[in-house]
């Protein structure tokens, strides 16, 4: 055995370090570099666990989904307060009843604006760039409402922290579900409306126990925390792919999956997806996906139950929660009415989830039974043979 191949057996770790540094330093010169056979192999020393870490992908989710949370607050405002506001108690003015109509409906007005123009603004300057220039009219919004001095200012608060919602919500979807490895995504795309009926809930009591300014401050202070917190977090890797940037693409990856992660795998998959889509175009694919029939039928169960949540009237129900009780003469105190509805609406969504996991344990025991059961009958059947 020469030298030098004892030497390199002695220095296999070395070897080892420097042919990945080397590696790294060509993906990013984007080098075109033939491999030996051995490192194609399944070696232990090489090949990257399918899994990711999951936890930095959860806290970036759950740090955008604050502004989720913001809508909520935003969109049950008026829910606990309706009836300091026909009177005037902690407030500067009293509103009539058409008025506190337009403080409702101006929010809802205020989001259709802006989210139909959200996620364009997200492909020209980028998932977090959006989500932190949209803390910028929520805070204004929130400031007009907190030292209004009229009506018309606090129309223009509700609509402007309304189209801060509605981007939010856009927003809030969009980076939930790119950031997110396929096995996670689901449980990371319902962190929207978790946040939403969070959101309300938090109204629901606070506007109970506080004056409308302290109440109204606390909704204004959840889009900064956010805002604060989101920057430290990063861009979501689709968009970086989309743009071409893949050293960054990479780093993000490496940084929410961990560097015992394939990324490449994923990087091809992203990058794939983006071509097929570009080269066919929008209206082509809604066409081409028009034509399955599984998708007319997940278009018409995903729009038609949209419709009935719209059209079953839960986000009026939501808004003017104090004046219905109040005016329905019903007996009961409508505010803690109104903290038990919006309870029960996180409850629900905490049920769902905890109902997948107990439907799944049912169908174990069932499939265990069937077995058992088949078992038993074969033990049956042998001993009749017998």
């Amino acid at each position: 055995m020469s030298k030098s191949f004892k030497h390199l057996i002695t220095n296999t770790k070395n070897y080892h370090t420097d042919y990945l540094t080397f590696c790294q330093t060509v993906q990013k010169e984007r080098l075109s570099v033939s491999l030996p056979p051995i490192y194609d192999s399944n070696s232990n020393l090489l090949q990257k666990r399918s899994e990711g870490r999951k936890a930095p992908q959860i806290i970036a989710a759950l740090i955008a989904s604050l502004t989720a949370f913001s809508a909520g607050s935003t969109i049950a405002w008026t829910a606990q307060i309706s009836e300091k506001l026909l009177e005037g108690k902690d407030f500067p003015f009293a509103v009539t009843v058409d008025q506190l109509g337009w403080i409702g409906s101006l929010m809802p007005l205020g989001a259709s604006v802006l989210s139909l123009f959200t996620g364009t603004v997200c492909d020209r300057i980028g998932r977090k760039a959006t989500g932190l220039i949209l803390v910028i009219p929520s805070v204004i919004g929130w400031s007009l409402i907190i030292w209004t001095q009229s009506v018309t200012m606090l129309y223009v608060g509700r609509f402007i922290t309304g189209m801060a919602a509605g981007g939010f919500c856009v927003f809030t979807s969009l980076y939930n579900h790119e950031i997110g490895q396929k096995e996670i995504r689901g449980a990371l795309g319902s962190f929207l409306q978790m946040m939403i009926s969070c959101g309300i809930l938090f109204s629901a009591i606070a506007g109970k126990f506080l004056t409308i300014k302290m109440y109204s401050i606390l909704c204004g202070v959840v889009p900064l925390i956010f805002g604060v917190l989101f920057l430290f977090m990063p861009e979501t890797p689709f968009y970086y792919i989309k743009k071409k940037k893949l050293v960054k693409a990479r780093t993000v990856l490496l940084r929410l999956r961990g560097s015992q992660y394939n990324i490449d795998k994923e990087i091809t998959d992203i990058n794939n997806y983006i071509t097929e889509n570009t080269n066919r175009g929008d209206i082509e694919i809604a066409v081409q996906c028009l034509k399955k029939r599984s998708s007319i039928i997940a278009c018409v169960v995903g729009f038609g139950l949209m419709i009935f949540k719209v059209v079953n009237g839960v986000d009026a129900i939501t808004t003017y929660t104090s004046y219905i009780l109040t005016n329905a003469n019903i007996g009961i105190n409508s505010q803690t009415v109104i903290m038990d509805f919006g309870d029960l609406q996180e409850n629900a969504i905490i049920q769902q989830k905890l109902g997948n996991f107990h439907n799944s344990l049912q169908n174990i025991e069932k499939l265990l039974d069937i077995t058992l059961d088949s078992e038993k009958y074969e033990q049956l059947t042998t001993k009749d043979k017998n």
